[in-house]
Formats: C-alpha cells, structure tokens, sequence
C-alpha cells in the first residue's frame, strides 16, 4: 500500500528563472525530506547564466553553495548533508525555468529474519571494527620525532596510545616538535589516546629535549 502522506511530501519544484540576481522561489528553501539526490533541469537561459544551489542543515542561519550551474543543464546532484534547499541566480541571462526532484538511489536489499517471516529492508550493511586482528608495539621516543609504530598492521582502522613514561610526548606530522610552531598535540603521562586510523596514514611522535618516553601503541584491523 502506498503513504500518501510521504508520496506528498517527495521533494519537487518548477520555478520561473526571471533575467535578474537574486533568490528563485521561497528565501527560506525548501526541505529534503528522506532524499538525498536531485534531478536538475535548466531550460531556456542562455550561455552566461549562472545559479548557486544552497543547501542549509536544520537549525543553522547560513548557508552554504552546493555546487554553482551554468547555461541550460541537466543532471544529479547529492544533497545527503543538508536538510533545507534553495536556488540563487548569480548571473542572468534570459529568462527560464528550473525543474527539480528528490530522490533516493537504489540500494540492494539486505534481509532479516523474524520469528513472523522476512523483513526486507531496502540499504546496504557494512560490518565495522575487529575483523583481522591486532597488534601491540612498546615503542622508546626520543626527541627526535619517530613514527607510531615503525611499521603499520596491515589494513588497521584504529589505534591506541599509552603513554608509560615521566613525560609528556607529542603527536603530529614527521616535522613535529615538542615545542614552538610545530608543537604536536600532548599527551600527559599516563594517558591515554584512541583515534580512527588506516595504515596509510603515519604519526609521528616526539619527547621533550634530552628525555626519552615508553609508550604502547595497540593497532586493530
């Protein structure tokens, strides 16, 4: 059976392109429900004109440009991290019309199985986390900035930091120092430190001059 009430609410709009700057149709945008692309139509303007589409999350007063069209047009375009839309001639030239709808791409479905029958539910899953293994490393940092650890585990989404010393080390590029412009980002004695990492991604690590730091690093993949 079909929701009437969410067919009703389906992002879509035709607007008149006057020949002139300014906002086309509400100042206020428009809201994009469960969409997350739209189909764009141009017509009738000439070579020179221009349209910024914006797009405005929920609750916020700004405004930001999407992507900026040029002449007549036609295409997609993904708005899946705004909630409100609007249209902003930038530079006229003729007048037309601009004609947009929401939509949701096709996703194959993946299934559930309830003890009343099979939930079909329309989306893609990715499992996330431990699913290779782990790796924990005791490293010595000097104050001379060294990689975190020399060698990565291979396909690693995350990583831990202990700092086991008397001091505090720091995080940051290959050029990070303990102090100054380069200063990397501290972590005090006995903290310590998670983040979200692949293994083509290295930190560099540093103590203060003339001091050495134990330091675990754990790495899961």
């Amino acid at each position: 059976m079909i929701n009437n009430a969410g067919t009703e609410s389906k992002y879509g709009l035709k607007l008149f392109i006057p020949n002139s700057i300014g906002i086309i149709g509400s100042v206020d945008g428009e809201s994009v429900f469960a969409e997350t692309k739209l189909r764009l139509e141009v017509i009738n303007v000439g070579p020179t004109f221009t349209l910024d589409i914006e797009g405005q999350i929920k609750n916020s007063p700004n405004w930001y440009v999407i992507s900026t069209l040029t002449g007549a047009i036609t295409g997609t375009l993904d708005i899946s991290t705004y909630d409100r839309i609007r249209y902003k001639v930038t530079n006229p030239d003729k007048s037309g019309s601009l004609f947009a709808s929401g939509f949701i791409p096709n996703a194959n479905p993946f299934k559930f199985q309830s003890p009343d029958g099979e939930l079909i539910v329309t989306g893609s899953m990715t499992p996330s986390g431990l699913r290779t293994g782990m790796l924990v490393t005791n490293l010595t940092i000097t104050d001379v900035a060294s990689a975190l650890p020399l060698v990565s585990l291979a396909s690693r989404n995350s990583m831990i930091f202990e700092n086991r010393g008397a001091f505090s080390i720091f995080f940051g590029n290959s050029n990070v120092t303990a102090s100054g412009a380069n200063q990397g980002w501290e972590l005090i004695p006995n903290a310590s430190y998670s983040v979200d990492i692949t293994d083509t991604i290295i930190i560099y690590a540093i103590a203060p001059v003339g001091q050495t730091v134990n330091v675990k690093v754990m790495e899961y993949a």
